[in-house]
């Protein structure tokens, strides 16, 4: 058996076959989550070299970049349940549309609960909307995801970029989107219960405050489409497109695609990032400097892809990073228990760190805790099929309840 061949082979997992290249690769996206997560967080700025270095390496490196690979895994996965639901007919549309709504409650349960910027909602709503791209060509594919990632990177409504193709002013839109003072209150309330109200507290402000910027961005003429979030929907169409073309799945077969990768993130993504970080505050603050930072987001994150799948097919490497399979298959998992670290680590209600912790700090933190989280997945996958986060979603999906005590 080659080496490619044994990176590539199949595991059974709780009836699902899984690949063990993916599994590493999304378990290295994983580490990235907690990285970029913990420096949005704390804004005490720089205080010594080492935090210079760590801010420094988290913008080029880390800043999103890994919420983009974890994304475009997301599109491969619905990719490879579309090729074995072919192999052996089943509804796959009522399926996997069940596993988005139970997807969008398990975010909502979270965004309460430890993380308000909870991005599960998001990859429910581009979930469902994906699903109609199932039987398009390729070609349709691609062109639908430069149309997402053309309107993310515009960072606009669509409400105001419908009123703007119309030819209509656009400011009663504007206005309509800006927080009312009932929301700015509700606001208001969030923070300072952050820094001084108990957990329950915290949890009643968040319900308030969510359903208020969720009922605000759902404006005229677009309404509820406001809530599609454009560019996890162009990287979960440009997942799609990979997992159709079988490059993460057999990239021992796609050598060319897999180099093209590479060389996207090293000949642009790369440079791209040093540069937007070695920039002004006041260039790239500047509204032009926004697609730029989205190519350089998504070229540096397809660099990651491809190097991985690259590294992954030499026999050596893939053995050595086995061990981080088990935190890709409990993606799902570990990101909560990440966030709800990371409040308790914050907020006033846990140890309230928020404006402490420098930089080099913040990286150090997120090293030993995702340490943990490699020992803790490898683990309880010794005796567990599935993450217990990853369970409860399949469960609700089949079954539509949980079993009775």
């Amino acid at each position: 058996m080659t080496s490619a061949t044994a990176i590539s082979h199949m595991e059974e997992r709780a009836g699902a076959a899984r690949i063990l290249h993916i599994d590493i690769i999304r378990g290295v996206a994983v580490f990235g989550l907690i990285w970029s997560n913990l420096n949005a967080g704390f804004y005490s700025g720089p205080t010594t070299n080492a935090d210079v270095v760590a801010r420094w390496a988290s913008s080029v490196f880390s800043g999103g970049k890994f919420f983009t690979l974890f994304s475009l895994l997301f599109g491969v996965t619905l990719a490879m349940q579309l090729a074995r639901a072919d192999e052996r007919p089943r509804p796959i549309v009522a399926r996997w549309l069940r596993r988005m709504v139970i997807l969008f409650a398990i975010g909502w349960a979270h965004a309460l609960l430890f993380w308000p910027g909870d991005i599960l909602r998001d990859y429910a709503i581009s979930g469902v909307v994906l699903i109609l791209f199932r039987r398009a060509s390729i070609r349709t594919i691609l062109a639908a995801a430069v149309v997402a990632l053309t309107l993310a990177s515009n960072r606009e409504s669509l409400s105001i970029v419908t009123t703007r193709f119309l030819g209509r002013n656009v400011s009663a839109v504007e206005r309509r989107e800006l927080p009312d003072s009932t929301l700015q209150l509700r606001r208001k309330a969030m923070g300072a219960a952050s820094q001084t109200g108990s957990y329950a507290a915290v949890v009643r402000t968040r319900f308030w405050q969510q359903s208020g910027e969720w009922v605000r961005r759902a404006s005229p003429p677009a309404g509820p489409l406001n809530w599609i979030p454009t560019w996890y929907l162009g990287l979960f169409l440009l997942g799609l497109v990979l997992g159709r073309q079988q490059i993460v799945q057999r990239p021992d077969l796609h050598s060319g695609a897999v180099l093209a990768l590479m060389l996207a993130g090293l000949a642009l993504g790369l440079p791209l990032n040093v540069y937007l970080t070695a920039s002004p505050a006041w260039l790239t603050s500047h509204w032009a400097s926004w697609p730029l930072a989205i190519t350089a987001r998504l070229t540096l994150s397809l660099g990651y892809l491809g190097s991985l799948l690259w590294l992954l097919q030499r026999g050596r490497w893939s053995s050595r990073l086995r061990v981080l399979a088990p935190v890709g298959r409990m993606g799902l998992s570990n990101y909560i228990m990440q966030t709800a670290f990371l409040t308790f680590l914050k907020l006033g209600y846990g140890l309230g760190l928020e404006s402490v912790l420098g930089w080099f700090e913040c990286f150090v933190i997120a090293a030993c805790f995702y340490a943990a989280q490699v020992w803790w997945s490898n683990w309880w996958l010794r005796s567990f099929r599935l993450g217990p986060v990853e369970w409860l979603w399949r469960r609700l999906t089949i079954h539509g309840s949980l079993p009775s005590s």
